[in-house]
């Protein structure tokens, strides 16, 4: 298995275990597991493309990267944009964010499978 199947194979991995998250009412999980399938497929498509990725945890900063490549991307942003926010306020109790909700994280479902969708269309 080549590294960018590797990665593509983690971040499905990362989203079939989101969803297992939602069902269990692990939302604040759910949504940081949903930005890592994000994380993981732009990486993934940067390993095709070109061989590496920066060691950059960034949605938006990840996609413009991606989107060098395949400007149609940019239309992503917005979803990067959301998913972004998962990153660390999920993980660390005090960050000031509120916790998310089951709409918050079906919202970040969403989001993240169109993005998966549209890499895996990419991909070979």
């Amino acid at each position: 298995m080549k590294e960018y199947e590797e990665w593509f194979k983690r971040a499905k991995d990362d989203h079939a275990f989101a969803q297992i998250a939602i069902q269990n009412q692990f939302y604040a999980h759910a949504c940081f597991l949903f930005q890592q399938t994000v994380e993981k497929s732009l990486k993934s498509y940067l390993l095709w493309k070109g061989g590496s990725y920066p060691r950059i945890h960034g949605l938006v900063d990840l996609l413009n990267l991606c989107s060098g490549h395949e400007p149609a991307l940019q239309s992503l942003l917005t979803d990067c944009q959301i998913l972004d926010q998962y990153y660390t306020a999920t993980r660390y109790p005090g960050s000031g964010a509120p916790d998310p909700s089951d709409a918050d994280a079906q919202d970040a479902a969403n989001r993240a499978s169109n993005i998966l969708q549209q890499i895996a269309n990419l991909l070979p």
